[in-house]
């Protein structure tokens, strides 16, 4: 355990904020990071159904191009197993841990009256000031009792942490070996079709200026959707994977129209090709979106590593304040806490707790992304072209 602080952050929740008045976890990072999960779970699983999915026949793809694609469907199935668990079982356990802290600080926050730490904090200064011998017995038995009762909670809570921790670190051994299998796959891919020159290089080139602009979107949307703590909906498109749910990408009538446009670029862009061509580049273009999209996961998932570690410093720390408080009762107020704790403002001390709170509560109640649903595109532009009208005002408002 921590040694305790020696200074003004005593008590307070330490690393559990992000110093900018949010939670540890990015909370547009983490939705981010859902984003990318998603993309996995919804891979197509069999030769027919992806070009079913993807609308070109297996016999309109490079006879060699053909023969590859049983094995990225195979890496395909890989990515499916592991990002459909982190789904079901790993995600939520990340929001539940979420949830413990804003329990716990809910308790150590409150209100005046009914917060944990301040009662610490004002029965300590009591007990080092007081020459009542049955007063001080009371106070050290009540400290002694919360203390325990306390820390017993961050030892379980930090129990949480390092599993949490364990759990991420082992996901992302996992998709760090799936992006290298799919690279060589997206590699092997592009030198049957020509390599960085000829035609399909070309569209790739351009199909990719399009991806950028709507990977911009897709980032623009997670912020404006968490800025405002609101439930965050997408759909999958074939070729474009994961975008914002139409409904409420319209909220954002400029950005929607923006990005609607950009979508009919990309769509034009392919089937403005003959068959045999169409095929190839779709399957080129969506093996080149599944690997980015893989990367991107790696770089989100180390980021919630990092911030897990934080959270599990952070227990360390403010337990390491509490055994401090314990120490010193245990030495009838002999101890270098006694100056820090005569000077710490237990006002100041909850109000950052019911922050913690706070966040938390937000953050649990938005942390997951509604059900995605397959869409086609032209589905999703109609979709997408009512919600924007929905939201434009019109010129006799």
């Amino acid at each position: 355990m921590a040694p305790p602080a020696t200074d003004d952050t005593l008590l307070s929740p330490k690393e559990l904020d992000n110093g900018k008045g949010g939670f540890a976890f990015a909370h547009e990072d983490m939705i981010s990071l859902m984003r990318y999960v998603w993309e996995g779970c919804l891979l197509p699983q069999t030769p027919d159904s992806y070009a079913t999915t993807f609308g070109f026949q297996i016999s309109d793809l490079n006879k060699d191009v053909s023969a590859e694609l049983d094995s990225i469907i195979g890496s395909y199935g890989e990515i499916r197993t592991t990002t459909t668990e982190f789904r079901d079982k790993t995600w939520p356990a990340v929001v539940d841990l979420a949830a413990q802290i804003r329990d716990y600080a809910g308790n150590a926050g409150g209100t005046l009256d009914s917060s944990y730490y301040k009662a610490i904090l004002d029965w300590v200064k009591e007990y080092c000031t007081t020459k009542d011998d049955s007063k001080k017995a009371e106070l050290k038995a009540n400290i002694s009792a919360v203390v325990k009762d306390q820390l017993a909670s961050i030892d379980k809570l930090s129990t949480n942490v390092k599993s949490t921790k364990e759990t991420l670190k082992e996901f992302d051994t996992k998709t760090q070996t799936q992006s290298a299998a799919l690279n060589n796959h997206k590699r092997k891919v592009m030198d049957l079709l020509g390599g960085s020159e000829g035609r399909i290089a070309a569209l790739r080139k351009q199909i990719k200026t399009n991806q950028d602009d709507l990977q911009k979107d897709k980032d623009d949307y997670d912020y404006d959707m968490t800025v405002m703590y609101a439930q965050i909906s997408y759909a999958w498109i074939p070729i474009i994977g994961n975008i914002p749910g139409a409904i409420t990408m319209g909220v954002f009538a400029g950005k929607a129209a923006a990005m609607m446009d950009t979508i009919h670029k990309l769509e034009k862009t392919i089937s403005d090709e003959q068959a045999e061509l169409a095929a190839d580049i779709k399957l080129d273009t969506d093996i080149h979106r599944m690997d980015a999209s893989l990367q991107n996961l790696v770089t989100m998932i180390k980021g919630a590593i990092t911030a897990v570690g934080k959270i599990e410093g952070a227990w360390e720390i403010i337990g390491g304040d509490l055994q401090g408080i314990h120490d010193l009762v245990k030495n009838d107020g002999k101890h270098p806490l006694n100056e820090v704790i005569a000077r710490l403002d237990g006002n100041k001390i909850v109000e950052k707790w019911n922050g913690v709170h706070d966040y938390t509560t937000k953050y649990v109640n938005t942390a997951f992304i509604s059900e995605v649903e397959t869409k086609d595109i032209n589905q999703y532009l109609k979709e997408l072209e009512d919600a924007i009208k929905k939201n434009t005002p019109s010129k006799h408002d």
